[in-house]
């Protein structure tokens, strides 16, 4: 089951937000993007978002490659979204 996260990159000044779907059994670490949560408080970001928000750096491994993203929100809530998709999973059961 994938989960849906919105990322957020920069390219130059500008900031661009996607909507991006990951298998959480891909995801090998995330950590708190504290560069992001600055560009944020020192107005850099332009989007409508609560000074409050956090973001998320995660590290996607599938066969041998590796992939990095910013995603929108905390690392606790990023985390409450795996467990639950882990949680929800279900299993096919013979045929």
């Amino acid at each position: 089951m994938l989960i849906r996260l919105t990322s957020i990159t920069k390219n130059n000044n500008d900031f661009f937000l996607k909507e991006i779907f990951v298998n959480p059994n891909q995801i090998s670490y995330f950590y708190e993007d504290d560069k992001m949560k600055k560009y944020l408080m020192e107005g850099m970001i332009s989007f409508d978002l609560n000074r409050s928000t956090g973001f998320t750096k995660l590290r996607l491994e599938n066969s041998g490659r590796q992939e990095e993203f910013t995603v929108v929100g905390d690392p606790h809530l990023i985390e409450q979204k795996i467990r639950r998709s882990l949680q929800n999973k279900k299993q096919l059961l013979k045929g």
